[in-house]
């Protein structure tokens, strides 16, 4: 495929903030089927000469994270993993690794399926997917199984755990949750305390879990479908925290000025648990038009980022900005 004569419009498919002026981005070309083995890495960083630049990678990057290496103390960098366990450290010398058993089945590799998430937690970088696969980082660079309990064989039916984000306050206290591969996907969270894995109880109302947002270590963040919204943690259990809505996805949480704030498929929400009904409210931002999307809300270094498939916006002590990337059409009012 001739990607100079392909218009360059982007979609992204997920993004993390690695300070208040620079944010990462993993994209897909418009142009292209949504499956094919493409992915550009975008880095939008307000403080240098060029606001926008990007590099080209022959594979999907489902997941992205920041990378602070206790070696080299004040740096980080970004890393991306694929979905077949390739994993770009995207530091000034670019390197990367490989995680042997992740992706599909190929010689000599067993291939238990698709990753969907890296995180670092602590001092080391884990990776997590499909068949309950769960991977850490050595120092040496190379990744092993910290699955004992969870992982699968490939092809399990009836019920394949489908790993969709890792987390926790620190590498004694990990939590992994996605769903299961059966009738109305139910929701699974387990929980790793240094020596074994335990499946957490979950409230029966809660969907699948989509994501995670570590605000201490009594409280744990998590949210999904069916309008999912959960807090608690693995030792005193989860509540659920006055639900959206049965037909609401939420994709991630995060919390900033002491406000909860959640990215969903109804735009950007904040979240007041002791207003009167309702507890959920669009975010007014003053942009022209509002935010047209958000998957992902993190907060870093006391800003607020909003990132979505085409929308990219920032909330600091000054309001909200729009970032306007120059590949897409300008997001303006409809008439």
């Amino acid at each position: 495929m001739n990607i100079k004569k392909i218009q360059p419009a982007a979609t992204f498919r997920t993004g993390v903030a690695g300070a208040s002026f620079v944010v990462c981005l993993s994209g897909s070309m418009d142009a292209f089927d949504p499956g094919e083995p493409y992915s550009r890495v975008y880095f939008l960083n307000e403080n240098s000469p060029n606001l926008w630049t990007f590099n080209e990678h022959d594979f999907v990057i489902p997941s992205l994270c920041v990378w602070q290496d206790p070696s080299a103390l004040g740096q980080r960098i970004f890393v991306a993993l694929s979905e077949d366990g390739r994993v770009v450290l995207l530091g000034p010398k670019q390197t990367e690794e490989n995680i042997a058993d992740a992706g599909l089945p190929r010689p000599n590799k067993k291939g238990y399926g698709y990753l969907n998430c890296i995180q670092q937690i602590g001092n080391r970088l884990y990776a997590c997917g499909y068949s309950g696969q769960v991977y850490r980082r050595n120092n040496d660079s190379t990744w092993e199984h910290m699955d004992h309990g969870l992982l699968q064989e490939p092809g399990v039916s009836g019920g394949e755990y489908f790993v969709q984000v890792i987390n926790g306050p620190h590498e004694n206290a990990i939590y992994v949750a996605g769903s299961e591969n059966r009738a109305n996907h139910p929701p699974r969270v387990d929980f790793w305390d240094g020596s074994k894995w335990t499946r957490v109880t979950l409230p029966a109302t809660a969907g699948r879990i989509t994501n995670m947002y570590i605000e201490s270590e009594e409280r744990i963040w998590l949210c999904g479908s069916k309008g999912t919204l959960l807090m608690g943690n693995a030792r005193d259990g989860f509540s659920t925290m006055n639900p959206l809505g049965s037909t609401q996805l939420i994709l991630s949480v995060t919390k900033y000025r002491d406000v909860i704030y959640l990215g969903t498929n109804v735009g950007l929400l904040r979240f007041d648990p002791f207003a009167r009904h309702p507890f959920f409210h669009r975010v007014r931002t003053q942009l022209d038009p509002e935010l047209v999307d958000t998957n992902i809300v993190q907060c870093v270094d006391d800003v607020l980022w909003s990132m979505g498939p085409k929308d990219i916006a920032r909330l600091d002590g000054q309001g909200w900005k729009r970032f306007h990337h120059p590949d897409n059409a300008p997001i303006q009012r409809l008439p």
